[in-house]
Protein backbone atom coordinates (compact mmCIF):
# COMPACT_ATOMS: atom_id res chain seq x y z
CA UNK A 1 0.00 0.00 0.00
CA UNK A 2 1.23 3.28 -0.83
CA UNK A 3 1.90 6.00 1.42
CA UNK A 4 3.28 9.48 1.70
CA UNK A 5 1.72 13.37 2.02
CA UNK A 6 -0.95 12.76 -1.30
CA UNK A 7 -2.12 9.51 0.18
CA UNK A 8 -5.22 8.90 1.88
CA UNK A 9 -7.65 10.90 3.62
CA UNK A 10 -5.58 13.85 4.83
CA UNK A 11 -4.69 14.84 1.49
CA UNK A 12 -7.61 17.38 0.37
CA UNK A 13 -7.38 18.27 -3.27
CA UNK A 14 -7.46 22.65 -3.91
CA UNK A 15 -10.22 24.77 -4.69
CA UNK A 16 -9.42 26.56 -7.52
CA UNK A 17 -6.26 24.79 -9.73
CA UNK A 18 -4.31 27.92 -9.22
CA UNK A 19 -4.59 27.63 -5.45
CA UNK A 20 -1.74 25.81 -3.90
CA UNK A 21 -2.76 22.31 -2.55
CA UNK A 22 -2.47 23.90 1.28
CA UNK A 23 -4.54 26.56 0.97
CA UNK A 24 -8.43 25.58 1.85
CA UNK A 25 -11.58 26.74 0.72
CA UNK A 26 -13.01 27.55 3.96
CA UNK A 27 -11.91 31.69 4.07
CA UNK A 28 -13.77 32.01 0.42
CA UNK A 29 -16.73 29.90 1.55
CA UNK A 30 -17.13 31.65 4.56
CA UNK A 31 -17.06 35.12 2.81
CA UNK A 32 -19.34 34.19 0.16
CA UNK A 33 -22.16 32.65 2.53
CA UNK A 34 -21.55 36.38 4.08
CA UNK A 35 -22.40 37.94 0.99
CA UNK A 36 -25.52 35.51 0.95
CA UNK A 37 -26.81 36.28 3.81
CA UNK A 38 -25.95 39.86 4.65
CA UNK A 39 -28.89 41.27 2.41
CA UNK A 40 -31.07 39.00 4.65
CA UNK A 41 -29.71 40.18 8.18
CA UNK A 42 -30.32 43.56 6.94
CA UNK A 43 -33.57 43.29 6.13
CA UNK A 44 -34.23 41.71 9.26
CA UNK A 45 -32.97 44.45 10.96
CA UNK A 46 -34.79 46.91 9.60
CA UNK A 47 -38.42 45.71 9.21
CA UNK A 48 -39.79 49.25 9.91
CA UNK A 49 -38.45 50.17 6.39
CA UNK A 50 -40.67 49.35 3.79
CA UNK A 51 -40.35 47.44 0.59
CA UNK A 52 -39.13 50.17 -2.61
CA UNK A 53 -38.55 49.86 -6.27
CA UNK A 54 -34.62 48.73 -5.83
CA UNK A 55 -35.78 45.83 -3.78
CA UNK A 56 -38.45 44.75 -6.13
CA UNK A 57 -35.98 45.52 -8.68
CA UNK A 58 -33.19 42.85 -6.90
CA UNK A 59 -36.18 39.95 -6.19
CA UNK A 60 -37.05 40.38 -9.66
CA UNK A 61 -33.18 39.92 -10.57
CA UNK A 62 -32.82 36.90 -8.24
CA UNK A 63 -35.93 35.01 -9.14
CA UNK A 64 -34.62 35.17 -13.29
CA UNK A 65 -31.62 33.98 -12.76
CA UNK A 66 -32.67 31.22 -10.67
CA UNK A 67 -34.98 30.34 -12.99
CA UNK A 68 -32.41 31.11 -15.70
CA UNK A 69 -29.87 28.47 -14.16
CA UNK A 70 -32.45 25.96 -13.20
CA UNK A 71 -33.40 25.89 -17.46
CA UNK A 72 -29.90 25.86 -17.97
CA UNK A 73 -29.09 22.97 -15.33
CA UNK A 74 -31.85 21.10 -16.68
CA UNK A 75 -30.70 21.04 -20.38
CA UNK A 76 -27.48 19.83 -19.11
CA UNK A 77 -28.66 17.40 -17.42
CA UNK A 78 -30.76 15.92 -20.77
CA UNK A 79 -27.23 16.66 -22.65
CA UNK A 80 -25.69 14.29 -20.08
CA UNK A 81 -28.32 11.83 -19.71
CA UNK A 82 -28.29 11.25 -24.01
CA UNK A 83 -24.45 11.40 -24.06
CA UNK A 84 -24.03 8.07 -21.00
CA UNK A 85 -27.15 6.22 -22.88
CA UNK A 86 -25.31 6.38 -26.02
CA UNK A 87 -21.86 5.44 -24.41
CA UNK A 88 -23.74 2.82 -22.81
CA UNK A 89 -25.04 1.39 -25.67
CA UNK A 90 -21.83 1.02 -27.15
CA UNK A 91 -23.11 3.95 -29.84
CA UNK A 92 -20.49 6.72 -31.30
CA UNK A 93 -21.20 9.87 -30.13
CA UNK A 94 -22.90 12.44 -32.77
CA UNK A 95 -21.39 15.67 -33.25
CA UNK A 96 -22.85 17.72 -30.51
CA UNK A 97 -21.88 15.19 -27.69
CA UNK A 98 -18.79 14.26 -28.98
CA UNK A 99 -17.69 17.58 -26.44
CA UNK A 100 -18.58 16.05 -23.64
CA UNK A 101 -20.22 19.08 -22.62
CA UNK A 102 -23.26 21.30 -23.43
CA UNK A 103 -22.21 24.23 -25.48
CA UNK A 104 -25.80 25.10 -26.85
CA UNK A 105 -29.06 26.81 -25.61
CA UNK A 106 -28.66 28.69 -22.01
CA UNK A 107 -26.31 26.30 -20.53
CA UNK A 108 -23.47 27.99 -22.94
CA UNK A 109 -23.74 31.40 -21.29
CA UNK A 110 -24.00 29.26 -17.59
CA UNK A 111 -21.42 26.83 -17.75
CA UNK A 112 -19.87 25.25 -14.38
CA UNK A 113 -19.15 22.33 -12.83
CA UNK A 114 -21.31 20.67 -10.78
Amino acid sequence: MASGPLVGAAFRPPCHPLDPPTVTCLPLQHLLLLALAAPAYLAWQNVSTPVGPLDAAAATLVAFFQLFEAAADEQQWAFQTAKHALLRAGKPLPPPLDRGFCTTGLFRYSRHPK
